[in-house]
Order: C-alpha cells, then sequence, then structure tokens
C-alpha cells in the first residue's frame, strides 16, 4: 500500500485489510462451518499483534483515536483485535474488533465509500486515514457508549383487577 491513502492504492479489500489490521495465525481450510464464538476465540488466541499497542501504523492510528475519543487514560486498557482471514471475518463479516471495559465493538474495514451497513457493529472507512480516523473513532465510541446503556424493560402487563391472567381472543 503507497502511503496513507488506501483508496488511491489499487489493492483489493483484502489486501488492504491485512496492511491495515495485520493477520492471525490462523490454520484453518475453509471448509465448515465455525459459531461466532468459537470463531473470535481462535482469532483472539492466535493474534501476531500486541492488541493494546498495535505496531502497524493504520491500527495504531485508529486504535489511538478511538482511545481519545472514549478519553480513556491509559489507552493500553482499549484492546484492538485483528480477525482478517479468520473464519471471523471470512464466515461472520468481522475485520477486528475492539474491547473495553468488558465490551465488544466489531468493525468491517472497507475501501468502499458507499458502503454503510455491514454484519459488524460499525464500518470503518479507509478513507478516513485522510481524517485520522477522526469519524470512524466516533462511530466506535458512539457504540461503546450505547453498549453501555442499560437494557430498556417493559413495565408488566397489567389487565385490571377483574383478569387473572391474559387469555387470547379467539377470531
Amino acid at each position: 500500500m503507497s502511503g496513507r491513502f488506501y483508496s488511491n492504492s489499487g489493492e483489493t479489500g483484502h489486501i488492504a485489510e491485512e496492511e491495515f489490521l495485520g493477520t492471525c495465525r490462523v490454520c484453518w481450510d475453509g471448509k465448515g462451518y465455525v459459531n461466532y464464538r468459537d470463531a473470535m476465540n481462535m482469532a483472539r488466541d492466535n493474534q501476531t499483534d500486541n492488541p493494546s499497542a498495535p505496531r502497524l501504523s493504520g491500527a495504531r492510528m485508529l486504535h489511538g483515536a478511538v482511545a481519545r475519543e472514549l478519553k480513556i487514560a491509559d489507552s493500553k486498557q482499549l484492546k484492538l483485535y485483528t480477525a482478517v482471514g479468520t473464519p471471523l471475518d471470512l464466515i461472520h463479516g468481522v475485520d477486528a474488533w475492539f474491547e473495553f471495559e468488558g465490551i465488544v465493538i466489531t468493525i468491517d474495514v472497507t475501501m468502499k465509500e458507499q458502503k454503510d451497513r455491514a454484519k459488524a457493529n460499525v464500518v470503518v472507512h479507509l478513507q478516513d486515514v485522510a481524517n485520522d480516523f477522526e469519524f470512524s473513532a466516533k462511530d466506535i465510541a458512539d457504540a461503546f457508549h450505547w453498549m453501555k446503556q442499560p437494557a430498556i424493560t417493559a413495565p408488566p402487563l397489567t389487565f385490571g383487577k377483574e383478569r387473572k391472567s391474559y387469555v387470547p381472543v379467539s377470531m
């Protein structure tokens, strides 16, 4: 990849993901289904980089931008794991994920400017490198904040004193 402008490099998406996030040491023949949890554990257990302090410049920039957006005093508390080339990527559409305070936010890295939906929680556009990943970091931080919110629970159903239980009405 040439320079910091991935969209002009002519690289394919998978190569761009590898150069941006790195790869895992996973031996998988591509046959058969691997469930989500096992795929994530496979990727987590086979990292080639330090998730708390990525060495690759793109991953390091994104990690730092998210740490700043979350206002984390010690950025080593935030972890960025790559899943490029693993079943988590190839089956489940997750290129990488962040972990912070027990919360996981998955990301899909893309060179497609028009892509706005994915299986992952957040789409990271490599073109955002020109903005030091300001937009992507905000999206990821927003996802962390949203995941911290307590679940919304509906009030219990009440039917009045005359009804002891719900009885469906037949049509």
